[in-house]
């Protein structure tokens, strides 16, 4: 099975990594900027579609799509697919990995995650 259609690894990679960053911000609430990530999401994008664009090497062209939303302090898979999103955001598959193999870094080092998509749209 080549990279490109090796869609079942996909998922599961994307289900670990967002994991990771819920276990950041669970592990790191009381701190800046985590605590004002939490208080903003779910003041501002709370219970609203995620669309998640996952990449190889060009931004412009993912060949997955999920759907997750900010409930309950913690990022929510909805499904794989787009589902009229209201925010996006564009990942690489190669970050994905990253994050789920070096999951303990980012757990205790969470300023290594990429937060940038999220900020931008709170403001922050």
């Amino acid at each position: 099975m080549t990279r490109e259609t090796n869609t079942k690894d996909v998922a599961a990679l994307f289900t670990q990594a967002l994991n990771v960053m819920n276990g950041a911000l669970a592990r790191h609430k009381d701190e800046v900027p985590y605590k004002q990530i939490a208080e903003l999401s779910a003041k501002l994008i709370d219970g609203r579609n995620i669309g998640v664009a996952v990449y190889d090497n060009d931004a412009k062209n993912p060949f997955d799509y999920y759907t997750i939303r900010f409930e309950k302090d913690a990022f929510q898979l909805v499904s794989r697919g787009k589902q009229e999103p209201e925010i996006s955001w564009k990942v690489s598959r190669d970050y994905l990995e990253k994050v789920v193999e070096n999951s303990d870094e980012y757990l205790e080092h969470p300023a290594k995650l990429d937060w940038d998509w999220l900020k931008s749209r709170l403001k922050l």
